[in-house]
């Protein structure tokens, strides 16, 4: 469970922010550019001080020490580590905090990795440099690491950023299998409407850096999404689950 209580971003938002999301949802941060969307998101990962309570598992963040911090958390800003680790070399080092000194991975861990890599069909860069990878893989290759670290909260910067449709597949079913089990939670921002409509438990919808509206995907619509993003939208529903899908006019 993740708990804010009277968090305030350098943004000056006239009301704190407060919110619980419970053990196993996956909620959205959504709303214009500059909203406090990416700035909410270091808050929580504890790369940004702020006023207020941050709680995970019923444990103040500040009080989670530099050990246990992996455990707890993962948070990707959707930038590329330098280097020249290959594909498979980067994605063991996401279970670095549980392996022993001196040894190797163990097996289960293996298995594991190999469970990711076919989930995002990354098999055939497996010994590819990771500074060299299609874009595509890249993107692919980053939630998979963010993935493997196996959080009990996992938080994504823009994860659908310069993904092709195919992949955006792979990574809703892969953050659903992430929380199915009921044990892990998923906070992630997003410039993709429809990614997070499709994706989420609940939207957040920030502006101004505060939370404007918290609500699930079913509820938005064309004239909330005018309010917050000022553009005029058409919103149909997806015919197999009942979600928006959000068309934008031509020129709007």
């Amino acid at each position: 469970m993740l708990e804010l209580r009277g968090v305030r971003l350098p943004m000056g938002a006239r009301e704190p922010i407060s919110f619980t999301l419970e053990t196993g949802s996956i909620a959205a941060l959504i709303g214009p550019s500059g909203s406090g969307k990416s700035l909410l998101l270091a808050a929580v990962a504890r790369r940004l001080q702020v006023p207020g309570d941050i709680r995970i598992a019923g444990r103040p963040l500040a009080r989670i020490s530099g050990r246990e911090y992996p455990l707890y958390i993962a948070h990707s800003d959707g930038n590329a580590p330098g280097g020249g680790n290959t594909l498979y070399d980067y994605l063991s080092l996401a279970r670095i905090h549980h392996k022993r000194f001196l040894y190797p991975l163990a097996e289960h861990h293996l298995q594991a990795l190999e469970s990711i890599i076919d989930a995002f069909d990354l098999g055939e860069y497996r010994l590819t440099p990771l500074a060299t990878l299609p874009s595509d893989a890249l993107r692919r290759a980053l939630m998979a690491y963010s993935l493997f670290r196996d959080p009990e909260l996992l938080l994504l910067d823009d994860p659908a950023a310069g993904m092709g449709i195919r992949s955006l597949g792979m990574a809703q079913r892969a953050l659903a299998r992430h929380t199915i089990q009921g044990d892990r939670t998923v906070l992630f921002a997003s410039s993709d409407i429809g990614f997070a409509a499709q994706t989420a438990d609940r939207l957040l919808i920030m502006e101004g850096g505060g939370i404007a509206e918290d609500l699930a995907p079913e509820a938005l619509d064309a004239d909330i999404i005018k309010r917050y993003f000022k553009t005029e939208v058409l919103v149909s529903r997806n015919i197999y689950n009942g979600r928006p899908e959000v068309h934008f006019f031509p020129g709007a």
